[in-house]
């Protein structure tokens, strides 16, 4: 298994992730939005290596790329409309699921058989299980994708209710 962790150097625009023996293994960079969209660039190790990046954009589908070839996540099909569980292909052919808990936790999960947990984020561990080590730049890829999705979500939803209270003032 593979334990990574943010750094006390994290903000909210960057966060960098280091392994037990502190060597950076990922760096996530978010510029303030630009223009219509916003684009967190992916590094790995402590070279910088870009792997992938994230663009949310208000008109159109968001882009996830990892080394050129599309990875974004799309609704889960589940029972309940209100999930903010979302599904992706890895490049291993397989379907995974992220699966959103209470405080912050997010899993991922096979989609086949028996919904194997293959990862886990709890706001400062990331843990990787051997069955998806082999595609470990796809889960931190896709993880930090649906914790950004999330906090527009919850963003948009502060601003719609502002609105919405003040069309009922």
């Amino acid at each position: 298994m593979a334990d990574l962790y943010t750094t006390e150097d994290s903000t909210k625009n960057n966060t960098i992730l280091h392994r037990r023996d502190n060597l950076i293994a990922y760096i996530v960079e978010t510029p303030s939005r630009i223009l219509h969209h916003e684009r967190s660039t992916i590094y790995k190790g402590p070279y910088r290596e870009p792997i992938g990046f994230i663009e949310f954009h208000d008109f159109h589908d968001d882009i996830v790329e990892i080394r050129g070839r599309s990875f974004l996540p799309h609704r889960a099909h589940e029972t309940s409309h209100f999930s903010d569980s979302k599904e992706f292909v890895a490049s291993d052919g397989r379907a995974y699921k992220w699966k959103h808990h209470s405080h912050g936790v997010w899993e991922l999960l096979t989609q086949e058989g028996s919904h194997t947990l293959v990862a886990r984020y709890d706001r400062k561990t990331i843990s990787i299980y051997p069955q998806a080590l082999h595609i470990a730049d796809e889960v931190i890829v896709t993880l930090f994708y649906m914790r950004q999705y999330k906090k527009k979500e919850e963003d948009e939803a502060i601003v719609n209710s502002g609105v919405i209270a003040g069309l009922n003032n």
